[in-house]
């Protein structure tokens, strides 16, 4: 099964399993899905990840790169 596409009912019931049909009203798209590339269908397209929704420290995340490698020759 391909991945990704409009999310399931936020709320209504679908005439067409797994499709945003009949009363079905899926999740509004939030705006940094409205990018070029994705269809202005007004409903959230999934899989919706993000390197940033990590709960770490103080809720946020960072990514960190060396360009040392392997970390023995850096001292770590």
């Amino acid at each position: 099964m391909a991945g990704g596409g409009p999310s399931g009912c936020a709320t209504g019931t679908p005439s067409t399993g797994g499709i945003v049909s009949g009363t079905c009203q899926g999740w509004p798209k939030p705006s940094w899905q409205s990018v070029l590339g994705n269809p202005n269908d007004g409903v959230r397209d999934t899989p919706d990840v993000s390197l940033f929704a990590a709960d770490g420290l103080w809720s946020h995340f960072y990514p960190w790169c060396r360009k040392t490698w392997p970390p023995f020759r850096a001292g770590i």
